[in-house]
Formats: structure tokens, sequence, C-alpha cells
């Protein structure tokens, strides 16, 4: 029988073996595999920053077979033609290339990938590759020519022609598509306006009046006051990205200038103290009705910087029935600068108050002396320089078959005043004007009945004189002409039926009644299917009378001819006569 001591005896044996077993299994492990996991060491841990788009080299040893492992797909390790995640090799010293993509690179912050070593049966972290984010580099500007704008080219921002402001366009380039582009304005200068462009990325940059900063837009704004337009990217309510651009001012384009006022037809009186005019052509007089400027003409001149040139134009000239001038001759001795007529700038208690005022004023007309005419013009600085040697050729249109002998087009912008001291004319306004005849010829004879006879006659036949000067229709003639042509409303029409003119013997005659010296009678110009010339011929009371003559060549009844009195001397239009042709 078995007990139980003996039972007991036995399990402490067999376990008592079983420890000794273990034990000797254990130091035999250990001493035949010196190079197990508790021996490896680890590369320390390095952080590199490597931009999108680079290649870099690791260099490490390692004690035993050995794996890399990145946690980003943006970073991958060169294997020969390949790119892959990890990459293996043997113990010993090693180089391994590294490539970092810009996949999903972000805007907002930097990327870290992680590479891990396994090795030895165990892991570790051996390197932090930072790949930064898009920063401000990746955001620029560039002007018009798609140069880049930076200190070395910054922005001109261009002078308007003051009336009209001119834009200059910039365009922003991002490599991020979906940033929110736009302008910083706390850190733009305030004298500029920016707008986007719908649809783009370009913005347009003009000068902007009103501006916190106080700046005139006469005035040229350097590059060294360094001024700056800050354009930024953003997303998600944050900025990604930032860039100040420089730019400078350089004042109104060169050849802009504002007169305020200019006075198209001003009548000086012999002793240069009253001037009077039919108001100004720009500024703040305007208007038909005489204006009384008393002994000077003020006139307030706006252009860039303040830089001007002054030039007085005398002048003498003869004209067709057209309004054309035949014959003219310009005065420009002494460089355009009349003894006769003073135009300069306003003294003033500050330097602003000589700036651009200007203050024209006429001496008397010596006794005896014809009626002298002048022209004075204010010319931008740089178009001053531009003509300055040789100012009648520039200035006058005096070449060619087609030249007009009077001032160009283009320089028409820069005349200040146009002034006549001593008229010719004496005759009270609106003393000239029209009486209307039927001129006849037969065999020879001809003659010429008044309206009033004709319509006496019973023949159904009533023509008519009639002063229109105050009707709508008056008005509307009068301002076709133009207060430089016909500075006095004097407007007149003839309604003579079709058969009153018919042919060349039997014509419509207009004569001019009070026409002063120097005045001539014609047509204003050409109208087809009409024909005008001079005639005279005996009234029924046996005076002979100078008409101008006026037939339908072609039957119809054209319309639109008009018949006009103007003064040969000054080219001014004293008076105008419609013809309108009734059944």
């Amino acid at each position: 029988m078995k007990t139980l001591n003996g039972m007991i005896g036995r399990a402490m044996a067999w376990t008592a073996m079983l420890t000794m077993a273990l034990s000797v299994g254990g130091c035999s492990d250990s001493d035949s595999d010196n190079d197990g996991p508790g021996d490896v060491t680890f590369p320390e841990k390095d952080a590199i920053t490597v931009d999108a788009g680079q290649d870099r080299t690791l260099t490490f040893s390692a004690d035993a077979e050995w794996k890399l492992t990145s946690n980003a797909s943006w970073c991958r390790f060169v294997d020969g033609d390949f790119v892959q995640t990890t990459i293996s090799g043997e113990a010993g010293d090693q180089s391994v290339t590294i490539r970092v993509s810009d996949d999903n690179q972000n805007s907002e912050k930097d990327d870290v990938a992680e590479i891990t070593m396994a090795m030895g049966g165990k892991s570790q972290v051996i390197y932090e590759i930072t790949r930064p984010r898009k920063g401000a580099s990746s955001l620029i500007v560039k002007d018009e020519s798609g140069k880049v704008i930076d200190a070395e080219n910054p922005l001109l921002v261009k002078g308007g022609n003051i009336t009209s402001p001119v834009q200059t366009t910039v365009t922003l380039e991002i490599d991020d598509a979906s940033a929110q582009l736009g302008v910083l304005t706390d850190k733009t200068a305030s004298w500029v306006t920016v707008t986007a462009l719908t649809g783009t990325n370009d913005y347009a940059v003009s000068f902007k009046d009103d501006n916190a900063d106080g700046k005139n837009p006469k005035y040229a704004i350097p590059a060294e006051e360094n001024a700056v337009i800050t354009f930024a990217a953003q997303k998600n309510g944050s900025t990604v990205a930032e860039v100040a651009i420089p730019i400078y001012y350089e004042g109104y384009a060169e050849g802009a200038l504002i007169l305020d006022p200019s006075y198209m037809s001003v009548t000086v009186s012999e002793d240069g103290r009253t001037m009077t005019g039919e108001g100004g052509v720009s500024g703040s007089e305007s208007g038909s009705e005489s204006v009384d400027y008393g002994g000077e003409l003020i006139s307030t001149v706006t252009t860039r910087n303040d830089a001007f040139e002054i030039v007085e134009i005398a002048y003498t000239a003869t004209y067709d029935q057209w309004g054309t001038p035949t014959e003219v001759t310009y005065d420009f001795s002494a460089n355009g600068d009349l003894d006769w007529v003073t135009t300069s700038k306003i003294a003033g208690e500050t330097d602003a108050d000589v700036k651009n005022r200007v203050r024209l004023t006429v001496s008397e007309l010596p006794e005896g002396e014809e009626p002298r005419n002048a022209t004075v013009m204010i010319f931008p600085k740089a178009v001053y320089d531009e003509i300055k040697d040789d100012l009648q050729g520039n200035i006058i249109d005096s070449e060619g078959d087609q030249a007009t002998h009077d001032i160009k087009s283009a320089y028409n912008t820069y005349i200040m005043a146009n002034l006549t001291q001593g008229s010719e004319s004496a005759e009270p306004e609106g003393s000239v004007s029209f009486a209307g005849y039927y001129y006849t010829s037969f065999d020879g004879e001809a003659m010429a009945m008044t309206f009033e006879e004709v319509a006496g006659m019973g023949a159904g036949l009533e023509p008519k004189m009639e002063n229109i000067s105050d009707t709508p229709e008056g008005d509307a003639i009068f301002s076709d002409y133009g207060l430089s042509v016909m500075p006095n409303k004097n407007v007149w029409k003839a309604t003579v039926p079709a058969g009153m003119m018919g042919d060349a013997s039997n014509r419509l005659g207009i004569a001019a009644v009070g026409m002063p010296e120097g005045a001539m009678l014609g047509e204003a110009f050409p109208v087809s299917g009409i024909t005008g010339e001079a005639v005279s011929a005996p009234t029924t009371g046996g005076q002979t009378v100078s008409l101008w003559s006026v037939y339908i060549a072609d039957g119809g009844k054209p319309s639109g001819y008009q018949v006009v009195i103007m003064n040969q001397n000054s080219g001014i239009i004293e008076a105008v006569c419609v013809v309108e042709v009734t059944d």
C-alpha cells in the first residue's frame, strides 16, 4: 500500500529534476547566441528638413539585418528605378536615399514623417523628416509684361487723364489653386484702389483720389516712400501665404491738363479794363448769356506736379463764307510771349497759392491801331518741352491741301482764352437781319421782288421770312454752331414754296440787312440738290439789291440749307437763315 509520504517524495524529486533541466537549457541558449535582441544598438534619432521635390541621403550603421519603414506616402525610399515605403539590408555601414514629393502637401502646417528601423527583433524611430508647408514664397505677383514684382522691379501705378483714371493690372500666381486670394487693406497704402477682376487671378490697381494719406493725384509718389500693396492667400480662415509688393506713382499722365474755366471767345474793351464773353468752354462759367469778367481772366490749372508753360499767340486772319481761314498770319515772336497780353501765376501768401492759378490781363489798345487777336495756351511741361523748338510748326495745322490753318485739334484742350480787342462792328446785338426776295430772269432782264410783293400778287404763293431766335428750333441751330463761331443768337427762317425756286430763272433771293463792314453773305455749307450763288438785280422800286440766290437743281424739296452772314476778319457768324421748302 502506497503511503502519502512516498507520493510526496517522488513528486518533489520530479520537480527538482525539471528545474535543473530548465536551468541548464537556459544557460546553454545564452552562451550560444550573444547577438540576441537585447544586444543590438540603434542609431540615435535625427531630425532633418527636406523640401518637397528633393532627395536626401541617410547614413547609419546597423548591428544586424535591418528594415526601414516610412509612415508617410510622400516620403519614400529610392530603390533603383522604384520608390517604396520600406527598404532592408545587411549589417554594417549603410547609405539610403529618401525622396520627398509634394503629394497632399499641407498649406497650413508642416508635415512630419517617421522613419522606423526594425532590427534584432526590436524597432525604433531613427529619423523624423519634416516637409515644410507651402509658404509665402509660393505666392508671387507679376506685372502686365509678366515680370515678377519685387524690390528690384517695383510696380508703377499709372497716372490718369484727370477725368478718367487709368488702371494697372497685376496677376497673382500660387501653387495651391484652392487657396483664396485677396488684399490685406490694413497693410496696403491708402492711396491705391485694388479691385479683383472677376473669374481671374488678376487685380486692377489705380490711384484713389479720396485717400487717408492725403495724397493728391497730380503729384508723383517716389519708390523711396516704400509704399506697398499686400496680397495674401488664405485657407480655412488662416493666412498661408503673404507678399508685399513695392509701388510708386507717376502723377497725372504727362499730357493731362484741365483749365477751369477756359474762355473760348472774349471781347476786350479798347482800354483793356473790361472783358466780356459768352461763358467758358469748361469749368464753372457756361451758358449763352453774356458774362462780364471784369478786367482779368483767372483759370485754375490742373496738371502733373503743377508744371506748365504759358504760350501767347497773336494772329490775323480772313475767312470764307464757310468759316474756313483763307489767310492766317501768326506771331510767335519772343517765343509766343506778347507785350500786350500778360499771363502769369497769381502771387499768394503761401507756395500753394501760386502753384496752379493763372491771371490774364490785356493792356490798352493804342489809339488808331487796328483790332488785334490773341490766343493764350497753357501746356503741360512735358508737352511744351517736346514742341518748344518750333511752336508754330507743331501747334498750327498748315501742311497739305486739307490744312485748316488753325490750332491742331490735339492741342485745343490747352486753350485758356481767345481774345479780340477793338471790335470793328459797332452794330447793336441783333441788328443784322435778312430780307426775302423772288429773283427772276427773263430774256436777260432780271428783277427782284420782295416776299410781301409776291404774296400780294394773288398767285397763292406766300413766302415768309421770320426771326426764330427765341424758339426751340433757333436754340438748336445756335447750339450747333457754338459760342466760338456764333457768339450772339441771331437765327432766321425763310419758308418758301418750291415753285419760287424751281430753276435757274426763278430763284429764292436772300439779302443781308445791316451787314457790318468786313462781313459777307453766303451759304453755310453745300446741300445736295440746291445751288446757291451771288447775284444782283433791280427791285421794283428801281434800286439794285445784292442777293444770295438759291434754286433747286433737280426738283424735290431738299432740306438743311442755311445762309450766313460772316465777319471775314474774325470768322464770327453774325446771323443764320434756315431755308425751308414747302409744296
